[in-house]
């Protein structure tokens, strides 16, 4: 049997994607207006560069087979605009690069792969079913659960490629159902992948954040039938891993601490080591030590802490390798 926890050294390791995918998570738990920023922000931006495309978009769509209809358009325009790279790439997409680009220098977001789940989250938005939210009265209800349920859905999505490409056991999950945890009740729906790259602890807190993001708790009934469905899915993830022969996860690193201090420092409104150590009851050199490992783990550019010694404005991140938009004038005289 394989056990889970081993990996090549890489940058973009699988058990690095999972951590990136945590750290996002706790981003729209603990700093939101990031994520409604971004929508602000790129979302109409989005909205034009699918309507230039939209014939294109709609050739593909039917053009793939059917098997799972609602992911169908998600797909298409996953094919035209597969990742950041890409669509620096394009002649027709220069105010959303410069919106996305101009949201990341302000948040201090701006290493590739947040970039990635930037593009990740307005691509889910793209799809058919965000425009129901504007048929009904409630409108602002729904869009908020929709833009909430992107940015959860795309750190899912970074999950699933983390497991897919180190665990090949997942391919034998996938008939029993039970990679992701999925909970609807009423307008609550929520997906967190299950315990197999993690502790179960770890899931749980998990799923609880998720459930507060999203506004569980004010909804009457809904705490109850979270318990419910969750026992219920940990007793088929006992019962496939007994009959699949599998392991729980042993703990890779425990950084959760560690990420929740990050956020706080390097999220506007942005606090300073001695706050954070203050707020925890720990020492300035164990806040910062702490916080700078986990940003080197996950490939993230702190933002220069000279701006504590100097309040005012804040200066974001300062990059290393300023960012260079390919000069497409001059690719195409080249050729």
């Amino acid at each position: 049997m394989k056990r889970f926890g081993y990996e090549e050294k890489s940058a973009n390791s699988p058990s690095t994607e999972t951590a990136r995918a945590e750290f996002l998570s706790l981003v729209l738990e603990i700093k939101p207006d990031v994520v409604s920023n971004l929508f602000n922000a790129a979302y109409h931006h989005f909205s034009r560069l699918l309507a230039q495309n939209e014939g294109l978009i709609a050739s593909l769509c039917h053009s793939q087979v059917p098997e799972q209809p609602k992911y169908i358009r998600q797909r298409a325009i996953e094919g035209i605009i597969p990742d950041w790279q890409s669509l620096q790439q394009r002649d027709d997409a220069n105010s959303l690069q410069d919106a996305v680009e101009n949201w990341a220098q302000d948040h201090n977001l701006t290493a590739d792969w947040c970039l990635d789940h930037a593009l990740n989250f307005l691509r889910l938005l793209g799809s058919e079913h965000r425009e129901l939210a504007f048929r009904f009265t409630n409108a602002d209800i729904l869009l908020r659960d929709l833009i909430i349920r992107a940015w959860h859905s795309a750190a899912v999505n970074r999950h699933i490629h983390a497991m897919w490409t180190q665990y090949p056991i997942v391919e034998a999950l996938l008939p029993h159902d039970v990679v992701l945890f999925t909970f609807e009740y009423g307008r609550l729906r929520l997906e967190v992948l299950g315990p197999w790259t993690k502790s179960r602890p770890s899931f749980k807190k998990e799923v609880e954040r998720s459930f507060i993001s999203m506004g569980g708790p004010s909804i009457s009934g809904a705490r109850k039938a979270l318990e419910n469905k969750l026992a219920e899915y940990l007793e088929k993830v006992d019962r496939v891993s007994k009959e699949l022969g599998l392991e729980e996860p042993p703990v890779r690193w425990k950084a959760d601490d560690h990420f929740r201090w990050l956020t706080r420092y390097q999220v506007p409104p942005c606090m300073k080591y001695r706050e954070i150590a203050k707020e925890i009851g720990k020492d300035d050199k164990t806040v910062s030590a702490g916080i700078q490992n986990v940003a080197s783990r996950l490939g993230l550019t702190l933002r220069s802490s000279e701006q504590d010694k100097h309040p005012g404005r804040t200066k974001g991140v300062k990059e290393t390798a300023p960012r260079r938009r390919e000069n497409k004038s001059r690719r195409a005289s080249a050729t």
